[in-house]
């Protein structure tokens, strides 16, 4: 399973009864593709930059979730038909992986004892 986060978009005029019942919807959706929410966080009501179906507002909700990667687009298919969701993006968390490219010497460097004098 990979980690992904999601910012789900919803209409601003839902209720926070409403938005969690939103919420708990998605987490039976990710569910059923065999997936798991890990944590989500309710960012609250934002401006939106553009309207989206006649909304200048919106509730945002992040969501972590791990599902593997061959239902990501079974689950797109399956937000793009809720109603309830204005838009929403999923994308892949990224892993941190250390990459060192210095390598230490091992030995000292030698020093040559002959050197070329001009006389």
């Amino acid at each position: 399973m990979r980690h992904y986060e999601v910012i789900l978009i919803y209409p601003p005029l839902f209720a926070a009864e409403k938005l969690n019942e939103a919420i708990k919807n998605f987490q039976d959706l990710v569910g059923k593709f065999g997936g798991k929410v890990t944590g989500h966080q309710d960012m609250g009501k934002r401006a939106i930059g553009f309207r989206i179906k006649k909304n200048a507002e919106a509730n945002y909700v992040y969501v972590n979730l791990d599902l593997e990667p061959a239902k990501v687009n079974e689950l797109k298919q399956a937000l793009t038909l809720t109603e309830d969701i204005l838009r929403f993006s999923i994308f892949l968390k990224p892993t941190i992986t250390r990459v060192s490219t210095y390598k230490k010497p091992t030995t000292p460097p030698q020093h040559s004892a002959t050197s070329s004098a001009k006389g």
